[in-house]
């Protein structure tokens, strides 16, 4: 929509992360009425400080751990780029961190424990 055209100065050089800067909010005008009307993510924390596979799991369903109870949270993204779920390979795996900090153990990525759409389809209520 144009974003990537505003030109975006630096406190400090080099600007390697512009998409990352802050804009003006006239500028992404576009975005901001979509995320009026739709959603925003005003004052929204992630749990985790990790990367991509658990945070998706702490968006869907509040943990990254594999299971309900789980003392273990997945702590890093899939061996296998951009592969995870139950319908993962069978070599793919995700590393466990511990209440400690620190990694061990890896097992199959695929978590079984309620999820936000879960809930909703429980309800009849539409999560699209």
């Amino acid at each position: 929509m144009g974003a990537d055209k505003i030109r975006v100065f630096c406190d400090i050089p080099p600007c390697n992360n512009a998409a990352f800067k802050y804009v003006r909010a006239p500028d992404i005008a576009p975005y901001f009425q979509m995320a009026e009307q739709y959603t925003f993510g005003d004052r929204m924390f992630q749990t985790n400080q990790g990367p991509g596979f658990p945070a998706y799991r702490f968006l869907i369903s509040g943990t990254s751990a594999p299971t309900e109870g789980s003392h273990l949270f997945a702590a890093e993204n899939t061996n296998i780029a951009f592969v995870g779920g139950c319908n993962a390979p069978l070599v793919a795996s995700v590393p466990l961190i511990g209440p400690d900090g620190k990694e061990g153990a890896h097992i199959f990525p695929c978590f079984e424990h309620a999820t936000l759409t879960d809930e909703l389809d429980s309800r009849g209520l539409s999560w699209r």
